[in-house]
């Protein structure tokens, strides 16, 4: 049950968060949200790998993970990142959550207020 309204909070808190600011393509030319960590499928890929490249989301640059997001250290059971993975993936002191995206990606979303410096 715990882990269940933790899931919920989160998918209300990234859907709130896609809502407040918006989303972009990223130059991807198609719309992209931030939405609730897919299931990861077993595919080829062991462990999990987040890439470097970034991407802007609304107000977030997010980073996408290969392999089973569930295996990613430095996340909570929440899918919350502690301080020193979100320096380390976000290169920044912002705050960084599992999340996937609307086209079936996982990734590190380095959440950011629309009003902070970054933007």
């Amino acid at each position: 049950m715990k882990h269940s309204r933790l899931v919920g909070a989160l998918r209300v808190s990234l859907v709130a968060s896609a809502i407040a600011c918006g989303t972009s393509s990223g130059g991807t030319g198609t719309s992209l949200a931030i939405v609730a960590v897919h299931p990861w499928d077993g595919g080829a890929e062991a462990g999990c790998s987040i890439g470097s490249g970034g991407v802007k989301v609304g107000c977030a640059t997010i980073y996408p993970i290969t392999g089973n997001p569930s295996a990613c250290a430095g996340f909570d059971e929440a899918g919350a990142g502690i301080t020193a993975t979100c320096q380390a993936v976000c290169m920044s002191g912002l705050t960084c959550q599992l999340a996937g995206l609307s086209d079936g990606e996982n990734v590190v979303d380095c959440t950011a207020t629309c009003a902070s410096p970054e933007h």
